[in-house]
């Protein structure tokens, strides 16, 4: 298995940071439709 540099690893390091961003931001777009559409019915 070869070794990545120190380059790379940041650089991967960075994708997941945005892949975690953007994640967290569907987690809180998709629980606040949920709260409006709940609201909405009641």
């Amino acid at each position: 298995m070869e070794e990545h540099s120190e380059q790379e690893k940041e650089f991967m390091n960075e994708q997941d940071s945005k892949l975690d961003a953007f994640a967290a931001a569907g987690i809180i777009i998709t629980l606040t439709a949920m709260a409006v559409f709940w609201v909405s019915n009641q």
